[in-house]
């Protein structure tokens, strides 16, 4: 049993089928998980662990108190019934949602105190892991994601397909007409304390100008009130800066079906996990542009998914030349070396199957 139904749990429990292995998902409120944890039994045996996943709080204090109790409990059902727990932590340093640390700090240490296994979602996280987690070292493994593209035929899809091709082919028709260099970056998805990219793009765009390059950038997201409140300038330059093509709200987007036209991807976080974001590129083989803070830079490094441009971005220059230059079969090594299958293997494996690796 899984914590959540989103995209991840349904693909690790799609491909955990290939091999035998049935994988139970928990949609729903995890408030809920010792719930469904007693009707499995009752209905139909003790499962053969319980996966936590995003230990994530709420800002409403008794919220936060009642999903730790609803942890708690199912932590004691787990002991009483002999079930392994496990431990997907996909944020190593600390969660996405975070607004009471201690209660945070407690609840992340029951649960690893507690798991049978810590998997961190990359292998260059288990040294980062390792040392947030010192006690519980010998337990710390991983499991990957894999190649992953949205489908979906909603109206609102369609409609910004359409528009990322007329806008970005007239930029590049006004670039060609004035001899310049054009670029075009993407940058779309919901708001969180750990992203720098959106407010960082007043200064890409700039850098990238005093550069001798023009860019233009395609941004999509629920990220108004976000950035009202920590980069209103940003906002500002986001909305009304016409080298800024920007679609409010939330957009269901078929990456695959604009990555003609656009050059890379812009990422910035903060913190130590693996966005989604940098398998969907590395499915439609487009290069990443990383600023240099969190975890995010050494995977760009290390697997060559991409340029890391410095935080003050004095080398924005070589950076976008270089992802001119980008080979996409690094996005395509990368993705052979991961895959849901390989991801639910490990996964199936913590929680105490005994399944031989695919060769």
């Amino acid at each position: 049993m899984i914590q959540s139904d989103d995209v991840k749990a349904r693909m690790w429990r799609d491909a955990a089928k290939s091999f035998g292995v049935e994988i139970q998902t928990a949609p729903g409120s995890a408030v809920y998980l010792p719930l469904r944890f007693l009707s499995h039994t009752l209905r139909r045996g003790r499962p053969k662990a319980v996966v936590f996943r995003y230990l994530n709080d709420y800002p409403q204090l008794w919220k936060t108190v009642c999903r730790a109790a609803a942890e708690l409990l199912c932590v004691a059902l787990c002991y009483l019934f002999r079930v392994r727990i496990v431990w997907i932590c996909h944020n190593v340093d600390r969660e996405s949602g975070c607004t009471f640390p201690l209660i945070s700090r407690f609840r992340r240490s029951l649960i690893a105190r507690r798991a049978a296994a810590i998997l961190v979602t990359d292998d260059l996280l288990i040294n980062v892991a390792r040392r947030h987690f010192p006690d519980h070292a010998a337990r710390i493994g991983t499991v990957h994601f894999g190649s992953y593209l949205r489908t979906t035929t909603a109206e609102e899809t369609r409609e910004f397909t359409r528009h990322v091709t007329e806008i970005v082919t007239r930029w590049r028709q006004e670039a060609y007409e004035r001899g310049q260099l054009l670029m075009v970056g993407l940058c779309v998805g919901s708001p969180a304390w750990k992203m720098e990219h959106y407010a960082r793009i007043p200064e890409l765009v700039a850098a990238a100008r005093g550069a001798g390059i023009e860019l233009r950038m395609i941004v999509a997201g629920p990220i108004e009130e976000f950035l009202k409140a920590t980069a209103p300038e940003a906002l500002r330059f986001i909305r009304d800066d016409p080298r800024v093509s920007f679609t409010s709200g939330y957009v269901p987007i078929a990456e695959h079906e604009i990555a003609p036209f656009i050059d890379f991807y812009w990422r910035a976080y903060r913190d130590y996990s693996v966005p989604m974001s940098v398998y969907t590129a590395a499915t439609v083989r487009k290069p990443i542009l990383a600023l240099n803070i969190g975890f995010l830079p050494d995977m760009v490094r290390a697997y060559g998914l991409g340029e890391v441009l410095e935080l003050d971005m004095s080398n924005i220059r070589e950076a976008l030349h270089r992802l001119r230059m980008w080979d996409p079969q690094n996005a395509d090594r990368f993705l052979q070396e991961r895959s849901w299958t390989e991801g639910a293997r490990r996964l199936a494996v913590a929680c105490g199957y005994e399944i031989a690796r695919a060769t």
